[in-house]
């Protein structure tokens, strides 16, 4: 353990890695003062993180607001965002990364919201916009444009105007065809259309604002009143600004190199790499090119980069940003979690989106049944008897390098079809499918490889979001047409219920939707025989040759697993005119993607932002730069083996040149979309829209903006030359091809996952007293699916969920299942308070099947995950008829584990009840918009109950501050602190209450009961004892008693509910944290000018040596007198002991080189005076109270003797510790009693227990 005699050190070693750069050096004068803001954004599973860094903080980072929603499975919520004029709001809009492989969802599907950068203060739009990488677009002030895109199926696109001050749009605007990068300027809207940026009036019509040659991209307003975009002609780029109708030429370069961005204020600056500057006053402001630009231009953000690694995939992503400074030429570099620090209301982001916008079940429903009977999909999710395999990614890539070689058994179900032209699909295409629909999951995102638990389905409880005040509004998405896609190919086709199918869809046989929904196996099996069919309906229409060996091959094919092939014998069907093939959404010409992107995943990042790439290319990428997924908690591992290539220029080739579908020129030609020509449309529906390359015609013969794709590309041409690459050539043939891992030789099935191991057993093999009553929260006749070989104790009773809602529950979407916990099965759902609680309240009760008479304990077991929360509120009905019983617990063991909910006299049948509404989401009174909704898990797991042969003569309950929860024994790693006291460091999950297992209360000895320690009687589970330990580290007297704050987001101690009146004794230490010593404490450690007795603490008018004894007499004494008073109200037979503090230093010394002597002699002084008041209270408070004094024990044992039994400075930090207190990076148990210590305080407690004879 590091002690103090490294501490000075150590402040050197820190103190000089930070020396070199001042403030001023790195960020340039005036930074405090400037205002400025940094900006970015993340994704993970956790949710889409806005991050921010205000300069006067030094450009520290914290989360404004992490926005998500319940009810989807994902492994990444993504999205796109600008800030408006004033740099204090974000315009966002996000979704579940899968939502970029459904065309209306993708077109006008992402969730909306307003930011407030400051607070974090989040309003949600009851609009869906497009996920498109340039929307939202944001000008110089309060206004932004949203983009919703219908182009394919209605024909045109809608643009809102949102006033981001008051979060409201105006009426929409409607414009035929297609528009993209839609700005608010200060004369309207400006938007790219085919050869030219464009106004566009509120009538939806357009005129041209400047030519272009092609469709314009990154598209800024000015704060001049210019507007500045950049034009793409081939693989270059031109930066061009329009501003009174004419067009100056900024800037050229490379079309991957160049590109533009704005500050907030209006200043569009160059980044990337330009060839050449043309204007003078045009600044290149950083070499990445997709950098964001702070508020005033002061500093650059480049994207975000993965840091640590991930324990499992729900987990918010720890980032690494960069603060560049193009002024000074420096940079500051950190590594953020977007769940540290975070702004006062970030959590609200995670509060549903408005009505009309979050998932709803289809119709009225059961209020308790899991499943839904009203569902549309054939496989329910929660139900316990459909519990679904996760498999490791070794699994997987054995499953699919057999099965690519019809060597898998599952395909006895699915078998494939022959190709035509021979051959097989390469292993890594399947994978890459499977990467980009699921990312190789085959149940939900918090079930771990080995685990199961609900199987993975898009859209489930899909049916209609849209405006509540026009239902029948054709731009809101119709969620009754969801796919219900299951497990890693995402498997749609005939997966509805019989009798619910989509029109035209043929339900498959349940057997094999069941072996879909349930079998990563037979999934991936049919999935592969999906892409064989897809191969040889588009036999006729090759891909650089169409050979089925390699990767690039393939490229048709993915299109149409994402999108579909519309026939040309169904041409005049759903309303198409006439057009066929392959549609415009995935066609690498369609502006939506970004003109400037490069081979999708050869950089990490691309990863955050898939929507800027089509599905065939997402496709591709995954096939050439594998995903990572999870081999067991905290142990990431790469999903698969990439395919192989003959060089790297050959792997990023496999992204097709963007024009290649929609060429000028046979045999192209033949194909609807012809990239450079211009047609006018005369099709009624979209005529006044521009001319362009779309020469496809409806049965009238009208020109109708349907620009399809039917004829095959690339591959050797008739005169010989190559386009894109030949895939049929003997040599250096450049297109990729499979790398298999476990087949040729052969290699056995791989190893299952062991993530989470269940408990089993029953009585003491599982923790549990023999005569133990078990409930657990699934019927006896469900399977142990994650671990097929676990024991369970049969039910004694029952358990039924209650949901809340209006008769389509809500509240189911956010219930899941898990194979784990006792028995191999446990539920859980997230914390709710306030609005949400409404709809998303979920109770469960556990019910014994007999009447019971007498006392008993009451268990409840605790997983090893998926169980979070520190205001598990248990209700405990006695059976009598009486009020129940409430008591709190904290979840976050971290281990299977029995906690007592405490003995209670039972007469009738009893019952425990536990629902997912807590108070640590309601808003903190010192922060009144702080709130954490939907963020922490609530688990409902196997509870029992443990008759007594009478009332247990102790029932005793240690409250209090660090000394009395054991701060001081921990260890140098934690590992003596209960592990849900102790975890999430600098974390808005923080608990630091620091209960060892080896405090004072444990260890003191009861002689009525043979002066054996508590610890060991909770142990042995004694019918004679009951204990409850709620001490913690940091407490004020405020913070224990009823209707106080707690802390660490545990509720107060005395509204735990364990003191009552059965409460025989209660244990405690107060006060010394309403004195203040921990400040005092460090204000003598870091004062090196005057002694700490001389100094005035912050909030404090007068030195220490005046305030100090004035707060102990004024203040101390009468907080501890009325928590005392209630203490006796509440616990009205019980005794109460309350321990003092002992002096911490021998007299006259000083070994630590951080306190003086003269110092340490008045801190004894002032423990002396601690001890008065405490003292003072004691007698203040009457009967019963009974005070403890260990002074005497530590003399010759305090600090500076030769065996001191308290710590001095400690450095190694646990869990709960923050990574860094202030300027010395002390651990919590510095200046705290150690083990010898607390043995010294247990034979003090224990002594005054004798005297009263306990």
């Amino acid at each position: 353990m590091l002690t103090a005699s490294l501490l000075l050190s150590t402040i050197t070693a820190i103190t000089a890695s930070a020396a070199p750069e001042t403030p001023e050096g790195v960020f340039g004068s005036g930074w405090q003062t400037s205002g400025d803001r940094a900006w970015t954004t993340s994704g993970d599973g956790d949710g889409f993180h806005v991050l921010v860094a205000d300069a006067g903080d030094g450009y520290a980072w914290r989360t404004a607001a992490t926005l998500s929603e319940p009810g989807f499975d994902t492994d990444r919520w993504i999205g796109n965002a600008c800030v408006t004029g004033s740099g204090d709001r974000a315009v966002v809009v996000y979704a579940p990364r899968t939502f970029t492989n459904e065309p209306d969802l993708t077109g006008r599907g992402g969730f909306t919201a307003v930011v407030h950068l400051t607070s974090g203060e989040v309003t949600k739009l009851p609009v869906h916009t497009s996920l498109a990488y340039f929307n939202p677009g944001c000008g110089t002030g309060e206004t932004a444009v949203l983009t919703q895109e219908g182009t394919e199926d209605l024909g045109r696109t809608r643009l809102l105007e949102l006033d981001a001050a008051s979060a409201t749009t105006a009426a929409p605007i409607d414009v035929p065809g297609q528009l993209t990068s839609a700005t608010p300027t200060r004369d309207g809207i400006v938007a790219a259309d085919l050869n030219m940026l464009v106004k566009v009036g509120k009538d939806g019509k357009r005129s041209r604002l400047a030519k272009a040659s092609s469709v314009p991209h990154r598209i800024r307003a000015d704060a001049d009143g210019g507007v500045v975009f950049v034009d793409r002609e081939g693989d270059r780029a031109t930066v061009r600004r329009v501003h009174d109708t004419k067009t100056t030429t900024l800037a050229t370069g490379g079309l991957r190199n160049l590109g533009i961005a704005s500050s907030a204020q209006g200043t569009v600056f160059l980044t990337g790499k330009a060839d050449q500057v043309q204007a003078r006053d045009a600044v290149v402001l950083t070499d990445d090119k997709d950098a964001t630009v702070s508020t005033t231009g002061r500093v650059v953000v480049p994207p975000p980069r993965p840091a640590d690694q991930l324990v499992t995939p729900t987990e918010a992503q720890p980032v690494k940003l960069t603060v560049r400074v193009p002024a000074t030429g420096r940079s500051t570099e950190s590594s953020v979690h977007p769940a540290r620090n975070v702004s006062p209301n970030a959590g609200s982001g995670r509060t549903p989106a408005p009505v009309g916008s979050a998932p709803e079940s289809r119709a009225a429903g059961s209020p308790h049944d899991t499943v839904e009977a009203e569902r549309m999909c054939s496989v329910a999710r929660n139900d316990p008897a459909v519990q679904v395999y996760q498999p490791t990614p070794r699994e997987v890539e054995w499953a699919a390098n057999y099965a690519v070689y019809g060597r898998l058994p599952a395909q006895g179900m699915f078998p494939l079809p022959p190709l035509e032209r021979g051959g097989q699909v390469p292993a890594q295409l399947l994978l890459g499918v499977m990467a980009q629909e699921s990312n190789l999951w085959q149940a939900g995102r918090a079930v771990m490889p080995g685990q199961a638990g609900n199987p993975l389905i898009g859209n489930y409880y899909g049916r209609f979001v849209g405006s509540a005040q026009n239902p029948a509004n054709e731009w809101d998405i119709r969620w009754d047409k969801a796919d219900c896609g299951y497990g890693m190919t995402q498997m749609t086709d005939g997966m509805r219920m019989k009798g619910r199918e989509k029109p035209g869809e043929v339900a498959l046989p349940y057997e094999q939707q069941h072996a879909i929904a349930t079998s990563y196996e037979a999934n991936l099996a049919a999935g592969l025989q999906l892409l064989h069919r897809k191969w040889n309906e588009l036999a006729r229409f090759k891909v650089n040759g169409g050979n089925p060996r390699r990767l690039e091959s393939w490229f048709y094919v993915v299109w149409a697993y994402n999108s579909g092939f519309h026939a040309y014998d169904k041409r005049f069907e759903e309303g198409r005119n006439g057009a066929w093939g392959l549609g415009w959404l995935n066609n690498p010409a369609n502006p939506r993607y970004a003109a400037d992107r490069t081979p999708f995943g050869k950089d990490p990042k691309d990863l955050a932002t898939p929507q800027r790439w089509p599905y065939p290319e997402k496709v591709m990428g995954f096939a050439a730069y594998p995903v990572w997924g999870f081999e067991a908690p905290g142990k990431p591992v790469p999903g698969y083996r990439g395919g192989g290539w003959l060089d790297d220029q050959a792997r990023d080739f496999v992204q097709p040149p963007p024009q290649i579908f929609c060429k000028n020129e046979p045999p192209v030609y033949d194909n609807d979309c012809r990239w450079g020509t211009k047609v006018e449309p005369t099709d009624p529906e979209v005529i006044g829209e521009p001319a362009g390359p779309c020469h496809h015609r409806n049965a009238a013969e009208q020109y109708d903006l349907r620009c399809w794709v039917h004829f095959g590309v690339g591959g050797k041409l008739a005169n010989g030359t190559i386009e894109w690459k030949d895939c049929w050539v003997e040599e250096n043939n450049r297109c990729g091809q499979e790398m298999l891992r476990f087949l040729n030789p052969d290699a056995p099935r791989q190893p299952r996952g062991s993530s989470y191991p269940p408990r089993c057993g029953t009585g003491t093999d599982a923790g549990l007293p023999a005569n133990a009553l078990v409930i657990d929260d699934v019927p006896d006749g469900v399977a142990p699916v994650s671990n097929p070989s676990c024991v369970r104790a049969p039910n004694s009773g029952t358990f039924q969920f209650t949901f809340a809602g209006d008769g389509s529950y809500p509240s189911k979407i956010d219930t899941h299942q898990i194979g784990g916990g006792y028995g191999a099965h446990f539920w859980f759902a997230h914390t709710w308070t306030n609005g949400p609680a409404d709809k998303l309240k979920v109770t469960g009760t556990w019910r014994l099947n007999r009447p019971m008479n007498g006392w008993a304990r009451v268990l409840v077991h605790m997983p090893d995950h998926g169980a979070h929360t520190q205001q598990a509120r248990y209700r405990v009905d006695r059976g009598n008829g009486t009020v129940p019983n409430e008591r709190v617990l904290l979840q976050r063991t971290q281990e299977h584990s029995w906690v007592s909910l405490g003995v209670f006299e039972f007469t009738g049948v009893p019952s425990v009840s536990l629902d997912n509404i807590t108070k640590d989401n309601k808003p903190d009174p010192a922060k009144p918009k702080k709130a954490w909704n939907g963020i922490e898990d609530v688990a409902w797991d196997a509870i029992a109950f443990e008759p007594l042969p009478g009332k247990p003569e102790h029932q005793i309950v240690s409250l209090g501050d660090s000394y009395s929860s054991g701060e001081g024994t921990g260890g140098a790693t934690g590992e003596r602190f209960y592990r849900e006291t102790d975890n999430n460091g600098d974390n808005v999950h923080r608990n630091a209450c620091h209960r060892s297992k080896d405090g004072w209360p444990l260890l003191g000895r009861l002689s009525s009961l043979g002066d054996v320690p508590v610890r060991t009687l909770v142990e042995e589970r004694s019918p004679h004892v009951d204990f409850h330990f709620l001490a913690c580290s940091g407490a004020r007297t405020h913070e224990i008693r009823a209707k106080g704050p707690g802390m660490f987001r545990e509720v107060s101690q005395l509204d735990r509910g364990f003191l009552d009146e059965n409460t025989t004794l209660v244990s405690l230490t107060v006060g010394g944290n309403d004195a203040g010593f921990s400040d005092v404490i460090t204000k003598c450690i870091t004062d090196a000018v005057n002694y700490c007795f001389d100094s005035t603490l912050a909030g404090d008018t007068e030195p220490l040596k005046v305030a100090l004894p004035k707060r102990l007499r004024t203040g101390v004494t009468p907080a501890i007198t009325d928590l005392l008073h209630e203490i006796k109200l509440t616990a009205r037979h019980a005794r109460i002991v309350v321990l003092g503090y002992a002096p911490m230093f021998e007299p006259d010394t000083d070994c630590t080189g951080l306190i003086s002597k003269q110092e340490s002699n008045w801190l004894n002084e002032m423990a002396g005076l601690m001890r008065e008041a405490v003292q003072a209270a004691v007698a203040a408070a009457g009967d019963r109270v009974h005070f403890a004094d260990p002074t005497d024990r530590f003399t010759g044992r305090r600090i500076c003797s030769a065996s001191k039994a308290i710590n001095t400075i400690i450095l190694d930090k646990t869990p709960g510790d923050r990574p860094l207190s202030d300027l010395v990076p002390h651990s919590a148990q510095s200046f705290h009693p150690n083990r010898a210590g607390v043995d010294l305080l247990a034979e003090t407690y224990s002594e005054k227990l004798r005297e009263l004879g306990i």
